[in-house]
């Protein structure tokens, strides 16, 4: 297992987007904030109904709208569609993972959108202040589970490495505007 976990990583690593903003995979191994996890997909309307939609429309509160837009118009509305559908993917593929492991998400309530967009922002922030998409989603859910959703999306026809890219910028740029940085 250890063998197939290092060949995913090398080839992640091997296959890391070179465009600007998104550096690839960061590493993060401590416990993953498993109560944070809980309140994203609390966020999202709960594991069996996550709709990263919905998350991003609690983050955002009455600024969804205009961010929505303002993303649709610098990414486009198939990247934008690409960044919501690779974002569900990833957190039910992260739970099936997490299942399959016997974790369980503790009890959450939802905080109100700006308490968890920052949450977020600092669980993504590297030691060196940068903001990382990759750093937070192993905050939230493990470096190995981490890395094994990015190879499935990888491997999904209808998303894929160009998508998985696209939706790691999207992250950022959508993570800095909600948080002013």
């Amino acid at each position: 297992m250890k063998q197939l976990i290092a060949a995913m990583f090398l080839a992640l690593l091997l296959a890391a987007p070179a465009s600007a903003g998104w550096k690839g995979p960061t590493m993060y191994h401590g416990t993953p904030d498993l109560a944070l996890t809980a309140e994203v997909v609390a966020a999202g309307g709960g594991a069996t109904h996550f709709d990263s939609k919905k998350l991003v429309g609690v983050m955002a509160g009455s600024n969804a709208p205009a961010a929505l837009a303002y993303l649709t118009n610098k990414y486009g509305a198939a990247n934008v569609d690409g960044f919501f559908r690779t974002f569900t993917y990833a957190v039910n593929d992260s739970l099936r993972y997490a299942t399959e492991k016997g974790i369980k998400l503790p009890a959450a309530t939802v905080p109100g959108g700006a308490v968890l967009t920052r949450q977020l922002y600092v669980a993504g922030t590297l030691p060196n202040g940068t903001y990382d998409p990759g750093y937070m989603l192993e905050h939230l859910v493990s470096h190995p589970i981490h890395m094994w959703v990015m190879w499935d999306i990888n491997r999904q026809p209808d998303l894929g490495k160009k998508t998985d890219e696209t939706f790691h910028i999207i992250l950022t740029d959508a993570m800095q505007k909600l948080t002013g940085h």
